[in-house]
């Protein structure tokens, strides 16, 4: 079995809330948050692994 690399996650700042967003095989994720964008990004590292 072979071990592929997680998607890139992007990050954009819309109205100030940061956003993040990723996609997983099919389906597109999205995660926005008015907390700092490392908080953001652990967050969001919790939540894909």
């Amino acid at each position: 079995m072979s071990s592929w690399p997680s998607p890139a996650v992007t990050m954009d700042v819309a109205r100030g809330y940061h956003v993040a967003r990723w996609t997983e095989g099919d389906l597109g994720y999205a995660a926005v948050s008015d907390m700092e964008e490392g908080e953001l990004l652990a967050f969001v590292d919790l939540v894909r692994n």
